[in-house]
């Protein structure tokens, strides 16, 4: 849950989120976005994988 709770809270702020050719986790701040807090930071190297899977998730049913 911690996991989808700060990718949700980084869209919200505006951050995009994505994965790169290697299909590792990125975040980038936008224009809109301001910068990666230390908290941000903590919490993106503790949950990358999840994040990395909450990224590339697309529902079957919304396709």
């Amino acid at each position: 849950m911690p996991a989808l709770l700060l990718a949700l809270d980084l869209e919200r702020r505006g951050f995009s989120q994505s994965l790169d050719s290697d299909r590792q986790y990125q975040v980038e701040a936008t224009s809109t976005s301001g910068q990666l807090t230390d908290v941000d930071l903590l919490g993106i190297h503790r949950w990358r994988l999840h994040l990395g899977a909450i990224v590339s998730y697309q529902c079957e049913v919304c396709a």
